[in-house]
């Protein structure tokens, strides 16, 4: 059997749009790998500005939780200590 052109034709066309959605996806990849290197590079080199950049709702949520955490140790340790009685 011949293969028909219109059938070679959509075969290529169709591996080379595969082929560029690949590389193009890989490359975005790349970008955005660049700059998070760059970002990381830049906090080692001023640790100051990124503690700054950092929203104080964060810092919140972190003591909030710091403090929930320690709230369950104490009441955990109570709980064991009248278990042992």
């Amino acid at each position: 059997m011949k293969p028909r052109l219109g059938t070679m034709l959509l075969s290529v066309i169709s591996l080379l749009i595969i082929g560029g959605a690949f590389e193009a996806q890989r490359y975005a990849n790349f970008v955005e790998r660049q700059s998070m290197y760059r970002l990381i590079i830049q906090s080692f080199e001023h640790p100051e500005q990124t503690v700054d950049a950092v929203g104080s709702d964060v810092h919140n949520r972190t003591k909030l939780k710091i403090q929930s955490s320690s709230k369950a140790a104490k009441l955990l340790s109570k709980w064991a200590l009248t278990n042992e009685k």
